[in-house]
Protein backbone atom coordinates (compact mmCIF):
# COMPACT_ATOMS: atom_id res chain seq x y z
CA UNK A 1 0.00 0.00 0.00
CA UNK A 2 1.83 3.21 -1.18
CA UNK A 3 -0.73 5.84 -0.53
CA UNK A 4 -3.47 6.70 2.32
CA UNK A 5 -6.83 8.02 0.25
CA UNK A 6 -7.88 11.04 2.39
CA UNK A 7 -11.86 11.68 2.81
CA UNK A 8 -13.74 14.10 4.90
CA UNK A 9 -16.55 13.68 7.60
CA UNK A 10 -15.86 11.10 10.15
CA UNK A 11 -12.11 9.98 9.07
CA UNK A 12 -11.32 13.32 7.87
CA UNK A 13 -8.40 15.61 6.51
CA UNK A 14 -6.59 16.20 9.57
CA UNK A 15 -6.45 12.25 10.81
CA UNK A 16 -5.60 11.02 7.02
CA UNK A 17 -2.65 13.44 6.94
CA UNK A 18 -1.35 12.43 10.27
CA UNK A 19 -1.94 8.80 9.70
CA UNK A 20 -0.02 8.70 6.57
CA UNK A 21 2.74 10.57 8.22
CA UNK A 22 3.37 8.37 10.85
CA UNK A 23 2.91 5.26 8.52
CA UNK A 24 5.78 7.31 5.87
CA UNK A 25 3.72 7.65 2.84
CA UNK A 26 2.42 10.11 0.77
CA UNK A 27 -1.52 11.31 1.21
CA UNK A 28 -3.57 11.62 -1.60
CA UNK A 29 -7.13 13.45 -0.92
CA UNK A 30 -9.96 12.27 -2.52
CA UNK A 31 -13.87 12.23 -1.66
CA UNK A 32 -16.98 9.96 -1.41
CA UNK A 33 -14.31 6.79 -0.75
CA UNK A 34 -14.91 4.44 2.34
CA UNK A 35 -11.47 4.16 3.57
CA UNK A 36 -12.01 3.50 7.27
CA UNK A 37 -11.30 -0.39 7.29
CA UNK A 38 -8.86 -0.07 5.21
CA UNK A 39 -6.70 2.71 6.80
CA UNK A 40 -7.22 0.62 10.42
CA UNK A 41 -6.04 -2.86 8.92
CA UNK A 42 -2.99 -0.35 7.41
CA UNK A 43 -2.38 1.27 10.73
CA UNK A 44 -1.88 -2.14 12.31
CA UNK A 45 0.41 -3.24 9.93
CA UNK A 46 2.77 -0.87 10.73
CA UNK A 47 2.50 -1.01 14.25
CA UNK A 48 3.15 -4.97 13.95
CA UNK A 49 6.09 -4.12 11.50
CA UNK A 50 7.32 -1.49 13.71
CA UNK A 51 7.12 -4.14 16.67
CA UNK A 52 8.94 -6.65 14.87
CA UNK A 53 11.46 -5.18 14.23
CA UNK A 54 12.33 -4.01 17.84
CA UNK A 55 11.36 -7.60 19.80
CA UNK A 56 9.55 -9.98 17.56
CA UNK A 57 6.77 -9.55 19.59
CA UNK A 58 3.17 -9.22 18.59
CA UNK A 59 1.81 -5.65 20.57
CA UNK A 60 -1.85 -5.68 21.81
CA UNK A 61 -4.20 -3.29 20.11
CA UNK A 62 -4.78 -0.03 21.36
CA UNK A 63 -4.26 3.81 20.74
CA UNK A 64 -2.96 4.98 17.00
CA UNK A 65 -1.00 8.00 18.26
CA UNK A 66 2.43 7.70 20.32
CA UNK A 67 3.59 10.49 22.12
CA UNK A 68 6.88 11.32 24.28
CA UNK A 69 6.14 10.40 27.80
CA UNK A 70 7.91 13.63 28.93
CA UNK A 71 5.41 15.62 26.84
CA UNK A 72 2.52 13.83 28.13
CA UNK A 73 3.60 14.94 31.60
CA UNK A 74 3.66 18.62 31.16
CA UNK A 75 0.78 18.65 28.39
CA UNK A 76 -1.01 16.91 31.90
CA UNK A 77 0.43 19.54 33.95
CA UNK A 78 -0.67 22.55 32.10
CA UNK A 79 -4.40 21.12 31.16
CA UNK A 80 -4.57 20.75 34.96
CA UNK A 81 -3.40 23.86 36.55
CA UNK A 82 -5.78 25.57 33.68
CA UNK A 83 -8.80 23.46 35.07
CA UNK A 84 -9.46 21.82 32.21
CA UNK A 85 -10.08 18.17 34.13
CA UNK A 86 -12.22 17.07 35.89
CA UNK A 87 -13.02 18.18 39.72
CA UNK A 88 -11.58 21.31 41.54
CA UNK A 89 -9.59 23.63 39.79
CA UNK A 90 -6.26 22.90 41.72
CA UNK A 91 -4.04 25.92 43.31
CA UNK A 92 -0.91 26.56 42.12
CA UNK A 93 1.31 24.72 44.99
CA UNK A 94 -0.65 21.65 43.83
CA UNK A 95 0.38 21.44 40.74
CA UNK A 96 4.43 22.33 41.76
CA UNK A 97 3.92 19.08 43.89
CA UNK A 98 2.70 17.05 40.91
CA UNK A 99 5.46 18.53 38.61
CA UNK A 100 8.17 17.55 41.40
CA UNK A 101 6.88 13.80 41.67
CA UNK A 102 6.31 13.22 38.12
CA UNK A 103 9.58 15.35 36.68
CA UNK A 104 11.34 15.29 39.33
CA UNK A 105 15.28 14.43 38.96
CA UNK A 106 15.34 12.05 41.96
CA UNK A 107 12.25 9.87 42.14
CA UNK A 108 10.42 11.26 39.45
CA UNK A 109 8.19 8.96 37.13
CA UNK A 110 9.42 10.33 34.40
CA UNK A 111 13.60 9.58 35.07
CA UNK A 112 12.29 6.09 36.31
CA UNK A 113 10.37 4.99 32.85
CA UNK A 114 13.33 5.99 31.44
CA UNK A 115 15.51 4.05 33.32
CA UNK A 116 13.12 0.75 31.94
CA UNK A 117 13.47 1.98 28.38
CA UNK A 118 9.83 3.22 28.71
CA UNK A 119 9.78 6.76 26.83
CA UNK A 120 6.68 6.99 24.86
CA UNK A 121 2.65 7.28 26.06
CA UNK A 122 2.15 3.82 24.14
CA UNK A 123 4.08 2.13 27.21
CA UNK A 124 2.76 3.85 29.97
CA UNK A 125 1.07 0.87 31.64
CA UNK A 126 0.29 -0.36 35.49
CA UNK A 127 3.59 -2.30 35.63
CA UNK A 128 5.50 0.94 35.20
CA UNK A 129 3.87 2.67 37.98
CA UNK A 130 3.84 -0.35 40.12
CA UNK A 131 7.01 -0.46 39.68
CA UNK A 132 8.05 2.90 40.37
CA UNK A 133 6.01 3.12 43.59
CA UNK A 134 8.19 -0.59 45.19
CA UNK A 135 11.27 1.74 43.97
CA UNK A 136 10.42 4.59 46.27
CA UNK A 137 8.91 2.73 48.71
CA UNK A 138 12.59 2.07 50.78
CA UNK A 139 13.09 5.88 50.78
CA UNK A 140 8.97 7.19 51.24
CA UNK A 141 7.02 7.32 53.63
CA UNK A 142 3.29 5.55 52.71
CA UNK A 143 1.66 9.19 52.56
CA UNK A 144 4.77 9.72 49.79
CA UNK A 145 3.98 6.87 48.14
CA UNK A 146 -0.05 7.46 48.09
CA UNK A 147 0.55 10.97 46.25
CA UNK A 148 2.55 9.76 44.09
CA UNK A 149 0.03 7.19 43.24
CA UNK A 150 -2.41 9.74 42.89
CA UNK A 151 -0.39 12.14 40.80
CA UNK A 152 0.15 8.91 38.22
CA UNK A 153 -2.90 7.78 38.39
CA UNK A 154 -4.64 11.32 37.11
CA UNK A 155 -1.23 10.97 34.23
CA UNK A 156 -2.72 7.91 32.68
CA UNK A 157 -6.55 9.13 32.85
CA UNK A 158 -5.29 12.45 31.28
CA UNK A 159 -4.02 10.42 28.65
CA UNK A 160 -6.90 8.13 28.25
CA UNK A 161 -9.16 11.16 27.52
CA UNK A 162 -5.91 12.08 25.10
CA UNK A 163 -6.68 8.70 23.43
CA UNK A 164 -3.00 7.54 24.18
CA UNK A 165 -3.65 4.69 26.57
CA UNK A 166 -6.05 2.28 26.16
CA UNK A 167 -9.02 1.59 28.70
CA UNK A 168 -7.21 -1.46 30.38
CA UNK A 169 -4.22 0.47 31.07
CA UNK A 170 -6.78 2.87 32.50
CA UNK A 171 -8.37 -0.06 34.63
CA UNK A 172 -5.20 -1.68 35.72
CA UNK A 173 -3.32 1.58 36.84
CA UNK A 174 -6.62 2.17 38.91
CA UNK A 175 -6.04 -1.17 40.66
CA UNK A 176 -2.29 -0.85 41.77
CA UNK A 177 -2.15 0.03 45.66
CA UNK A 178 0.82 1.66 47.36
CA UNK A 179 3.20 -0.79 48.58
CA UNK A 180 4.17 -1.26 52.31
CA UNK A 181 6.08 1.66 53.59
CA UNK A 182 9.59 0.70 54.93
CA UNK A 183 8.76 3.05 57.25
CA UNK A 184 5.32 4.49 58.26
CA UNK A 185 4.33 7.65 60.17
CA UNK A 186 4.04 7.45 63.94
CA UNK A 187 0.69 9.17 64.03
CA UNK A 188 -0.76 6.67 61.67
CA UNK A 189 -1.02 4.19 64.68
CA UNK A 190 -3.16 4.66 67.63
CA UNK A 191 0.11 3.77 69.78
CA UNK A 192 1.98 6.74 68.71
CA UNK A 193 -0.76 9.53 69.46
CA UNK A 194 0.38 11.83 72.45
CA UNK A 195 -1.89 10.92 76.12
CA UNK A 196 -3.16 14.62 77.29
CA UNK A 197 -0.60 14.05 80.00
CA UNK A 198 2.45 14.39 77.43
CA UNK A 199 1.02 17.33 75.88
CA UNK A 200 0.07 18.79 78.88
CA UNK A 201 4.38 18.95 79.90
CA UNK A 202 4.81 19.71 75.70
CA UNK A 203 2.93 23.06 76.22
CA UNK A 204 4.19 24.07 79.09
CA UNK A 205 7.78 23.51 77.39
CA UNK A 206 6.23 26.06 74.65
CA UNK A 207 5.92 28.58 77.58
CA UNK A 208 7.49 32.27 76.08
CA UNK A 209 10.85 32.62 78.34
CA UNK A 210 11.53 35.80 77.61
CA UNK A 211 9.20 38.86 77.98
CA UNK A 212 7.36 39.51 74.83
CA UNK A 213 7.47 36.61 73.11
CA UNK A 214 4.62 34.73 71.02
CA UNK A 215 2.72 32.27 73.35
CA UNK A 216 2.48 29.44 71.14
CA UNK A 217 1.58 27.21 73.51
CA UNK A 218 -2.22 28.91 73.02
CA UNK A 219 -2.30 28.14 69.62
CA UNK A 220 -1.10 24.48 70.38
CA UNK A 221 -3.68 24.00 72.76
CA UNK A 222 -6.38 25.42 70.16
CA UNK A 223 -5.10 22.99 67.64
CA UNK A 224 -5.21 20.21 70.19
CA UNK A 225 -8.95 20.98 71.07
CA UNK A 226 -10.39 22.08 68.02
CA UNK A 227 -8.27 19.43 65.62
CA UNK A 228 -7.27 21.62 63.20
CA UNK A 229 -4.62 21.69 61.05
CA UNK A 230 -1.65 24.07 61.64
CA UNK A 231 -2.79 26.50 59.18
CA UNK A 232 -6.13 26.36 59.97
CA UNK A 233 -5.71 27.46 63.84
CA UNK A 234 -3.31 29.95 62.51
CA UNK A 235 -6.14 31.78 60.17
CA UNK A 236 -9.15 31.49 62.67
CA UNK A 237 -11.23 34.58 62.80
CA UNK A 238 -14.02 35.69 64.23
CA UNK A 239 -16.58 34.90 61.39
CA UNK A 240 -15.72 31.00 62.02
CA UNK A 241 -17.06 31.51 65.86
CA UNK A 242 -20.84 30.19 66.47
CA UNK A 243 -21.02 29.50 70.26
CA UNK A 244 -24.88 29.48 69.86
CA UNK A 245 -24.54 26.38 67.61
CA UNK A 246 -21.34 25.18 69.71
CA UNK A 247 -19.51 25.19 66.36
CA UNK A 248 -16.02 26.23 64.93
CA UNK A 249 -16.66 26.48 60.80
CA UNK A 250 -13.20 26.87 58.37
CA UNK A 251 -13.93 29.19 55.74
CA UNK A 252 -12.84 29.32 52.67
CA UNK A 253 -12.53 32.58 51.05
CA UNK A 254 -10.03 34.61 48.79
CA UNK A 255 -8.03 35.26 52.20
CA UNK A 256 -7.53 31.20 53.18
CA UNK A 257 -8.01 28.07 51.44
CA UNK A 258 -7.92 24.77 53.07
CA UNK A 259 -6.18 21.61 51.64
CA UNK A 260 -8.95 20.37 50.10
CA UNK A 261 -10.56 23.63 49.15
CA UNK A 262 -13.53 22.64 50.96
CA UNK A 263 -14.91 24.62 54.11
CA UNK A 264 -16.20 22.25 57.02
CA UNK A 265 -17.61 22.68 60.77
CA UNK A 266 -15.88 21.71 64.19
CA UNK A 267 -18.72 20.68 66.40
CA UNK A 268 -19.31 20.15 69.99
CA UNK A 269 -17.27 22.70 71.01
CA UNK A 270 -16.90 23.58 74.72
CA UNK A 271 -17.11 27.25 76.30
CA UNK A 272 -13.94 26.75 77.19
CA UNK A 273 -12.53 26.35 74.18
CA UNK A 274 -14.03 29.32 72.61
CA UNK A 275 -12.72 31.73 75.11
CA UNK A 276 -9.41 29.95 74.18
CA UNK A 277 -10.08 30.62 70.23
CA UNK A 278 -11.30 34.42 71.55
CA UNK A 279 -8.02 34.86 73.22
CA UNK A 280 -5.74 33.50 70.05
CA UNK A 281 -7.38 35.65 67.57
CA UNK A 282 -7.02 38.97 70.12
CA UNK A 283 -3.49 37.83 70.42
CA UNK A 284 -3.35 38.02 66.36
CA UNK A 285 -4.24 41.29 66.31
CA UNK A 286 -0.96 42.47 68.97
CA UNK A 287 1.65 40.43 67.44
CA UNK A 288 2.36 38.75 63.79
CA UNK A 289 1.66 35.15 64.27
CA UNK A 290 3.29 32.89 61.54
CA UNK A 291 3.21 29.45 60.68
CA UNK A 292 6.87 29.60 60.60
CA UNK A 293 6.99 30.98 64.21
CA UNK A 294 4.73 28.57 65.01
CA UNK A 295 7.05 25.52 63.91
CA UNK A 296 10.01 26.85 65.30
CA UNK A 297 8.28 26.87 68.66
CA UNK A 298 7.02 23.74 69.07
CA UNK A 299 10.40 22.18 67.66
CA UNK A 300 12.19 24.66 70.47
CA UNK A 301 10.26 22.85 73.19
CA UNK A 302 10.78 19.73 71.94
CA UNK A 303 14.48 20.13 72.35
CA UNK A 304 13.55 21.88 75.91
CA UNK A 305 11.89 18.39 76.68
CA UNK A 306 15.07 16.31 75.79
CA UNK A 307 17.75 18.61 77.67
CA UNK A 308 15.12 18.25 80.66
CA UNK A 309 15.66 14.30 80.26
CA UNK A 310 11.86 13.98 79.31
CA UNK A 311 12.20 14.08 75.65
CA UNK A 312 8.93 14.27 73.02
CA UNK A 313 8.51 10.84 72.18
CA UNK A 314 6.62 11.22 69.27
CA UNK A 315 7.29 12.70 65.53
CA UNK A 316 8.16 16.83 65.93
CA UNK A 317 5.25 17.99 64.16
CA UNK A 318 2.55 20.03 65.21
CA UNK A 319 0.22 17.68 63.62
CA UNK A 320 0.54 15.01 66.80
CA UNK A 321 -1.94 17.67 68.04
CA UNK A 322 -4.58 17.04 65.71
CA UNK A 323 -4.07 13.38 65.76
CA UNK A 324 -3.93 13.42 69.66
CA UNK A 325 -7.58 15.19 69.04
CA UNK A 326 -9.16 12.19 66.69
CA UNK A 327 -8.31 9.65 69.35
CA UNK A 328 -9.57 11.89 72.33
CA UNK A 329 -12.29 11.81 70.47
CA UNK A 330 -12.44 8.18 70.21
CA UNK A 331 -12.34 7.52 74.02
CA UNK A 332 -14.64 10.34 74.61
CA UNK A 333 -17.42 7.90 72.34
CA UNK A 334 -17.92 9.99 69.25
CA UNK A 335 -18.40 7.90 66.28
CA UNK A 336 -15.86 7.72 63.46
CA UNK A 337 -18.28 9.41 60.86
CA UNK A 338 -18.64 12.23 63.09
CA UNK A 339 -14.48 12.08 63.80
CA UNK A 340 -13.94 11.90 60.30
CA UNK A 341 -16.27 15.15 59.26
CA UNK A 342 -14.81 17.40 61.95
CA UNK A 343 -11.22 16.35 60.70
CA UNK A 344 -12.57 17.28 57.31
CA UNK A 345 -11.56 13.54 55.84
CA UNK A 346 -13.53 12.68 52.74
CA UNK A 347 -13.93 9.46 53.71
CA UNK A 348 -14.25 7.64 57.21
CA UNK A 349 -11.60 5.13 55.65
CA UNK A 350 -9.04 7.72 55.58
CA UNK A 351 -9.82 8.26 59.45
CA UNK A 352 -10.17 4.60 60.25
CA UNK A 353 -6.56 4.01 58.64
CA UNK A 354 -4.84 6.68 60.91
CA UNK A 355 -7.31 5.31 64.47
CA UNK A 356 -8.68 2.33 65.58
CA UNK A 357 -12.51 0.92 65.39
CA UNK A 358 -15.70 1.98 65.90
CA UNK A 359 -17.76 1.95 69.26
CA UNK A 360 -20.24 4.11 71.13
CA UNK A 361 -23.37 6.36 69.34
CA UNK A 362 -23.43 9.71 71.33
CA UNK A 363 -22.05 12.51 70.20
CA UNK A 364 -20.30 14.68 72.96
CA UNK A 365 -17.47 16.88 72.70
CA UNK A 366 -14.06 15.49 73.84
CA UNK A 367 -12.92 17.86 76.72
CA UNK A 368 -16.74 18.42 77.85
CA UNK A 369 -15.81 21.90 79.68
CA UNK A 370 -12.31 20.51 80.91
CA UNK A 371 -9.78 22.80 82.27
CA UNK A 372 -6.80 24.76 80.18
CA UNK A 373 -4.58 22.57 79.88
CA UNK A 374 -1.91 25.12 80.35
CA UNK A 375 -2.19 28.48 82.53
CA UNK A 376 0.00 31.32 82.72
Amino acid sequence: MDLVRLRSGLWGIRWGRRLAREGGVAPIESTGTDDEREARRFLERRRIELYSTLGGVRPPPGPAEITPLATLVENFLTAFLAGELPGRRPVASTVALYRALLLGKRGGFIAFAATMHRTTSRQLDAIVVERWLESERLRASRDTLRLRLIAARRLVEYAKRCNLVSADALSATREVHPPKAARVPRRTRHEGVASRKLITRLLHAMKPRRRGSVPYHRIAELQFRLGLRRGEVIALDERWLREDLGEVHVLVDAAFDTKDHEGRSVDGVDSVTFALAREVIALKRSVRITVTGYREAFDRACQRLARDGSPWPFTRKTHALRSAYAVASRHAGVPLSVVALRLGHASERTTERHYFGRNGESQPAPFENAALLCHE
